[in-house]
């Protein structure tokens, strides 16, 4: 490919044309897109530092919520704990009743 511009033609082998019309122009725009690159690898680094962040954020709140989760089943357990043993001292207190009662009804039950 042949490409003619106001002060140079440059030949190319492949089917990419070159356009070259200032060096200076031609400086200004390579440090133009290295400053873009430069802008664009910062953005990069800071969207990665705000992922990393939001990640440990998520699981920060993962961890908090599964701890209040077992909290609530700890004391669901502890609450039904509490009513089985009420249950047992009710059921215990009925019986021994009910045996003492048995035992002072039955005269020949009776200790002397």
């Amino acid at each position: 490919a042949v490409v003619s511009t106001q002060s140079t033609v440059i030949s190319l082998p492949t089917s990419h044309a070159l356009s070259v019309t200032d060096p200076e122009q031609s400086s200004f725009e390579v440090k133009e897109m290295e400053s873009r690159i430069q802008k664009l690898k910062e953005e990069l680094k800071m969207k990665k530092v705000e992922a990393r962040k939001l990640l440990k954020e998520q699981q920060v709140r993962k961890k908090e919520a599964l701890k209040s989760q077992e909290n609530k089943l700890r004391k669901q357990i502890q609450t039904v704990t509490d009513v089985i043993e009420k249950q047992k001292k009710t059921i215990s207190t009925k019986l021994r009743q009910q045996s003492h009662l048995k035992y002072r009804h039955h005269p020949r039950l009776q200790l002397e």
